[in-house]
């Protein structure tokens, strides 16, 4: 994400473990032995998308970003805020954009809550004029061990020809197909 946030100023992308060259169970690499996506390849997938949601942080403020880089102008919808881990809202805004064509824009901009006691998380969403989602993105800059994580109750329904999760809480990097064997849109979501 920090390549792609950057690409103004940082042109290139080196990946240096690209796939297993033997079985294993557990790697770093993004495509394993078999030819299938490893969990990390879905998130190597989206930084990497023509149109994608960036959150940046300067001193005390979020940033919220959209990178284009189609030739053409495109019309979204941009979901921004900030929500807690039991599931509570503090920001929460739909704004109608135009992102021009190869273009690297900010949209909105909110105060860190950090120092409070309430614990947030940004987030940022790109929708088509459909409601199709095209990009999401939330910045965590503590440890994974100091966030206040609340017990999830997970549900999931299949609506349209697509299964739809939903939790009451944050639930972080649900994954439904770990061998990466089969043909799933996204893997490794929040």
């Amino acid at each position: 994400r920090y390549a792609c946030a950057s690409c103004l100023r940082c042109m290139a992308f080196f990946n240096v473990v690209v796939n297993d060259c033997w079985p294993t169970t557990i790697s770093w690499t993004m495509i394993d032995y078999y030819l299938n996506p490893t969990p990390s390849f879905h998130s190597v997938r989206r930084a990497f998308s023509p149109l994608r949601a960036i959150i940046a942080k300067d001193g005390n403020t979020y940033f919220v970003v959209v990178n284009n880089d189609t030739m053409k102008d495109v019309a979204c919808s941009l979901r921004v805020g900030n929500f807690s881990c039991n599931g509570k809202y503090y920001i929460d805004e739909i704004i109608d954009i135009t992102v021009p064509a190869n273009s690297k824009c900010t949209y909105f901009e909110f105060p860190n809550l950090e120092g409070s006691e309430i614990f947030t998380i940004p987030f940022a969403v790109l929708y088509d004029k459909h409601g199709n989602m095209l990009s999401q993105n939330r910045k965590i800059d503590s440890l994974i061990n100091e966030i206040p994580f609340s017990t999830p109750d997970i549900k999931f329904s299949i609506k349209n020809e697509k299964i739809v999760f939903e939790s009451d809480v944050y639930v972080m990097g649900v994954c439904i197909d770990l061998d990466g064997d089969s043909k799933a849109s996204d893997n490794i979501f929040d």
